[in-house]
């Protein structure tokens, strides 16, 4: 399933885009591509936050490919190969029936590769978070099954579970994730605490986890410093006002702002704008989506929480193997809740500045929503799979109407951004075509085509660049 969705991901850039650089490539080509050796940037403060992988990826992609914007693309597909590999590879075996464990690997999949992130999909520039999550889910994956392990867990394997977290956590955050680190650590910091509370009130040793804890802080303070250190670029549109005043003036922002983001997880945004603009569907669609998809994931807690309980009722401490493997799925999953509701807040806390109560339903942060959605999915999978021995008809029709609900939004939106395909690809030889043609173009031209609005002559020194080293569209 990994394999098939990386390859109709594949099949879908090279149908919809063209390999011409836009948008933030502008700011990368002036930035790094004067020198794509110089390590001024990578070895300061400053590197952390510039994501370290992404230094050897253009170095490699300079060198090899003439800087193709497909290189990028296709780097990242391969992002999503691991995350899909990772998390279908721990609830599989997790699974009692094969109709189970296929439906599983189908709306998994089906929502790993989806669409919805069409704007990463094709920007090209975002492949390191590809590469995050693939390397988040397998953090959470090796985390559930250590931190579940039974306490007469040989000291060796203890020593290896270790180590491994460890360096998947300083790997992940400090070269590959960026600002995608933030919700990552913060859900490795909590669970860990959670693990150090509950071992300590059972006399157990917890040395791991206070590890996990120590090395998370350290990698988080790393990105912090990194982060406020070199020019601070505010993003354009960015009002001076705090969330206090927000408040005083829009009470319901927030709720406008999540209501509408939970709705853009379900059916992509460009979707919904569409039925907008044609008089389809009108706001309150749109809210009346984010409201049902609320009530599912305030449903799964719910049942997360019952699960939990019965958890702590009956596991002091683990014993059998059966009771190891279902508290290691249940880690699993919560950290997948935990880190998909954080990613909301924190998009919520880095965009109300802008006052638009639509901003948090951009494609771009589809990757960070799709930690909740696969999370809920896993859940309710799970739970069905459970309650067909003892046939709880409520609970059973609840989670089929919940994962139909979740499908029939991603189908719609797949549908859809099957259908642009090629009206993107239009686009993009239009761009193409301009680009080549840079210098003849006015400023207003060069900003709305590029989709670059920090000045036209950002524009023109990056395109210079690229046709003084006969790179991307000027490569031989």
């Amino acid at each position: 399933m990994s394999a098939l969705g990386t390859m109709f991901l594949i099949y879908y850039i090279l149908r919809a885009s063209n390999d011409v650089v836009s948008s933030d490539y502008m700011r990368i080509i002036n930035f790094y591509l004067e020198d794509v050796s110089d390590l001024h940037f990578l070895l300061s403060w400053e590197g952390i936050a510039r994501i370290p992988f992404a230094f050897l990826m253009r170095f490699v992609n300079v060198k090899l490919f003439s800087y193709s914007v497909y290189f990028d693309k296709i780097i990242g597909t391969f992002g999503l190969f691991l995350f899909n590999t990772a998390v279908l590879s721990f609830v599989l075996d997790h699974l009692r029936t094969k109709a189970m464990r296929v439906l599983a690997s189908i709306l998994i999949s089906y929502i790993s590769f989806s669409l919805m992130a069409w704007e990463m999909i094709l920007n090209g520039t975002g492949y390191a978070h590809f590469i995050t999550i693939g390397l988040t889910a397998l953090t959470f994956k090796i985390f559930a099954n250590a931190t579940s392990a039974n306490a007469d867990q040989t000291a060796n394997a203890k020593l290896k579970y270790n180590l491994l977290i460890c360096t998947l956590v300083i790997v992940t955050s400090l070269l590959f994730a960026g600002s995608y680190c933030v919700s990552y650590l913060c859900t490795i910091i909590f669970f860990s605490a959670l693990f150090v509370i509950i071992k300590s009130r059972r006399g157990e040793k917890c040395y791991g986890e206070m590890l996990y804890i120590a090395i998370s802080v350290l990698c988080l303070l790393l990105y912090f410093k990194s982060s406020n250190t070199g020019e601070a670029l505010l993003p354009v549109g960015f009002k001076d006002i705090t969330l206090l005043q927000l408040l005083k003036t829009e009470p319901l922002f927030p709720i406008k702002f999540i209501l509408k983001s939970l709705a853009s997880s379900i059916i992509g945004v460009e979707t919904l704008d569409y039925a907008l603009n044609f008089g389809t569907i009108n706001e309150k669609f749109i809210f009346l989506i984010g409201v049902l998809y609320l009530i599912i994931i305030i449903f799964v807690i719910v049942l997360l929480i019952i699960k939990i309980a019965n958890w702590a009722r009956i596991a002091r401490p683990y014993h059998t193997r059966e009771l190891c493997e279902r508290t290691a799925l249940l880690i699993f999953i919560s950290m997948f809740i935990v880190s998909g509701l954080a990613n909301y807040a924190l998009i919520f806390l880095a965009r109300y500045k802008f006052v638009v109560d639509s901003y948090g339903m951009t494609s771009r942060y589809s990757l960070q929503y799709m930690f909740l959605t696969i999370g809920i999915v896993m859940l309710l999978i799970k739970l069905i799979d459970e309650l067909m021995l003892n046939k709880r008809i409520f609970l059973i029709t609840a989670s089929i109407l919940s994962l139909s609900f979740i499908t029939l939004g991603h189908l719609t939106t797949n549908t859809d951004e099957i259908f642009k395909s090629d009206y993107r690809k239009i686009i993009y030889s239009i761009v193409e075509e301009k680009a080549k043609n840079y210098k003849n173009l006015s400023d207003q031209e060069l900003e709305d085509t590029f989709e670059y609005h920090r000045g036209p002559e950002q524009i023109r020194h990056a395109f210079e660049i690229l046709e003084r080293q006969k790179l991307n569209i000027f490569k031989n």
